[in-house]
């Protein structure tokens, strides 16, 4: 992989934990409002941490491919990201930090990254037009 393509994969990747790190650090959250935790019969934060680190989970495999075990080190990664967004978290009035929701920062992201690479040979075409999209616009 060229060293810029790495380059470009790890910001996006910072970005998406900054992100993450913002959220983390709000004392009040959108999905605390009334109609979304009733619509989600109060299991939003639960959601919110499967969508969010899913996704960070896949974004370190995809920054981490070419490296020895991507895998791997994309959970450890996630997981060692998830353990100090609770700790942010302690920081931060209204919120709690907690070993359960480490637990589902770990699970959420091991979890997208075994979807993905199960499902990918059925995902080819959709990868396919991504890496087609984004040649074109480089």
């Amino acid at each position: 992989m060229r060293r810029s393509d790495r380059t470009a994969r790890v910001i996006v990747l910072v970005l998406w934990m900054a992100m993450i790190t913002y959220w983390s650090g709000q004392p009040v959250l959108p999905i605390d409002q009334p109609v979304v935790a009733t619509l989600l019969h109060g299991w939003q934060h639960r959601v919110a941490h499967l969508v969010a680190f899913g996704i960070l989970g896949m974004l370190a495999n995809w920054a981490l491919l070419g490296l020895p075990r991507p895998m791997l080190l994309a959970v450890l990664l996630t997981s060692a990201f998830g353990a100090t967004d609770e700790y942010h978290q302690s920081f931060t009035d209204g919120r709690r930090a907690a070993v359960d929701d480490w637990l589902m920062d770990t699970a959420s992201g091991a979890l997208a990254i075994y979807l993905f690479w199960r499902l990918r040979p059925r995902l080819r075409f959709a990868i396919t037009a991504v890496e087609r999209l984004r040649t074109a616009l480089l």
